[in-house]
């Protein structure tokens, strides 16, 4: 473990001004570390429940829902009884990688002590008559006449309710169907101004439509048993730095070979169900020279993973990292500033991750290269100050590249409206949707032009600032990302052909279609 410590904080430190032979061991402190752990498991369940029309025999039939606690309550005691099922719940997590350590408040599914169970309930409406009172009738079998409404009588159609009609001649006389009476009995329901309900067809009642005519429901109730985990160690006889990294990542630990464990299944006194764990690894705090001076290492594990190191990087890289700050700051010779701190490993990585890629991204990939030995904030300084450094080296030719491209963009612009570059345009296409858009790309096209140079001439000093920390294939591919050229590429394009159309519209050299005016 003392070599593997030894391998790691090298690797680290190297290039950061350390040399290989000022790091060595000043004091070790080594032992396997013994330890009790154990997980409760609890049994839980949880029901699924729906009903259905009709009986239907589905699983175990109970008198009620009333019953179900009781019996949930006799399986889940049957099953902490049982040997045979006490051994499969424990085996579902012994069977692991991870044996199950470290997993806590976490649920796992026992389907053979998954249960149905049914029980029938007569329907509400018709209490299991399957039919009810029917609606139209209230009951009463008959229904008012829907042609003469209850009055027995409807009006004449011969003589359309006038009494009289008139003959071929013209003449006026009774009508002799009603006799002058200007209504008739209802033929509908034989004068007796109600008719049998047609709903119910007289019967007084209709099928249930709740149940369908059934009469009953089935419900069907579906029990999930499911064994949840609570976790415990021996706190007390673990080293302070290890007591976090196995609660949160033990499994882990397990599956990598950090740790070894042995766990077997055992009764609890309350009569519940455990499994008891032994715990085992190899623990070493160090005491490490660094450039004569000490910081304290603690290294845990089968695989020499570090747990707790100094921050012995931020002190490594001081003084080169106050160059990288007076770069940041425009404060002298800024190129200067940046080729002597980036001789220190570190700010040379950030340096490159700055400028080829977003801050935050930049961050994750420096962390990725030193994850320990250097704090959060060192990270995150690191890729700030670079990004401000390099800003100060590119500002001048970024200036430029956008001076030059808007120049351009006038030119082209000036030659597609003053010109009769635009006229000839409009002679082949007319004034259509077609040459609006061809007016409109003027903007992509200038402020495309614009960015491309002012991204060209800005990678010319960045590169020459880094081309020491460049590899051969780096220097090939070197794309740096110019976080500030697209927005006033673009605005500049579009101030311009603004000023371009204000111009033409005021001289009338074209006459443009979509102006409005």
């Amino acid at each position: 473990m003392k070599r593997k410590a030894l391998a790691q904080v090298r690797t680290l430190t190297r290039g950061n001004g350390v040399e290989k032979d000022s790091i060595h061991i000043i004091k070790e402190n080594s032992s396997t570390v013994n330890c009790e752990a154990i997980t409760h498991l609890e049994l839980n369940h949880e029901t699924l429940e729906k009903q259905q029309k009709g009986q239907h025999q589905i699983g175990d039939v109970i008198e009620s829902a009333a019953a179900l606690p009781k019996i949930i309550d006799k399986l889940s005691t049957d099953a902490l009884k049982n040997t045979d099922m006490r051994k499969a719940m424990a085996n579902m997590l012994l069977s692991r990688s991870d044996k199950g350590f470290s997993i806590h408040a976490e649920e796992f599914e026992i389907e053979p002590l998954s249960k149905e169970f049914c029980y029938f309930q007569p329907c509400e409406p018709c209490q299991g008559h399957k039919k009810t009172t029917c609606p139209a009738c209230n009951g009463q079998k008959i229904m008012q006449c829907n042609k003469c409404y209850g009055r027995t009588t409807i009006s004449c159609n011969f003589c359309h309710g006038n009494g009289i009609t008139r003959g071929s001649d013209g003449v006026e006389k009774q009508c002799n169907r009603c006799f002058g009476k200007r209504s008739i009995k209802c033929t509908h329901c034989q004068s007796r101004g109600s008719i049998t309900c047609r709903k119910c067809n007289g019967t007084g009642d209709t099928k249930c439509s709740t149940c369908g005519g059934v009469g009953v429901f089935t419900h069907m109730i579906k029990v999930f048993f499911k064994i949840k985990t609570l976790f415990e160690i021996d706190r007390a006889s673990l080293p302070h730095p290890a007591v976090k990294i196995i609660e949160d990542k033990g499994s882990k630990l397990v599956k990598d070979g950090h740790i070894k464990i042995q766990g077997e299944p055992v009764k609890r006194e309350d009569g519940g169900l455990a499994i008891q764990y032994n715990v085992q690894f190899p623990y070493t705090a160090l005491d490490i020279g660094i450039n004569g001076k000490p910081f304290k290492i603690h290294m845990f594990g089968f695989k020499a993973k570090m747990l707790k190191v100094s921050n012995f990087l931020n002190q490594l890289i001081e003084k080169n990292y106050a160059l990288l700050i007076r770069a940041a700051n425009n404060d002298g010779n800024v190129v200067a500033h940046i080729r002597k701190a980036s001789k220190t490993r570190m700010i040379g990585e950030g340096l490159l991750f700055s400028v080829t890629m977003r801050p935050k991204k930049a961050m994750m990939a420096l962390k990725k290269k030193f994850p320990i030995g250097a704090s959060n904030e060192l990270i995150k300084d690191i890729i700030v100050q670079s990004n401000k450094a390099l800003i100060n080296i590119s500002r001048k030719s970024h200036f430029t590249g956008l001076a030059i491209g808007l120049v351009i963009t006038a030119i082209i612009n000036a030659a597609y409206f003053f010109l009769p570059v635009r006229h000839i345009v409009s002679g082949l296409l007319g004034e259509t949707i077609a040459l609006t858009a061809i007016d409109f790309s003027l903007i992509l096209l200038g402020g495309g032009i614009t960015m491309m140079l002012s991204k060209y001439m800005a990678a010319s000093p960045l590169k020459k600032a880094l081309s020491p920390l460049m590899s051969d294939q780096q220097h090939t591919t070197f794309k740096p990302i110019n976080h500030n050229s697209q927005w006033p590429a673009f605005a500049g394009s579009v101030v311009i052909f603004i000023i371009m159309v204000a111009l033409t519209t005021i001289t009338s050299a074209v006459t443009l279609h979509w102006i409005g005016f």
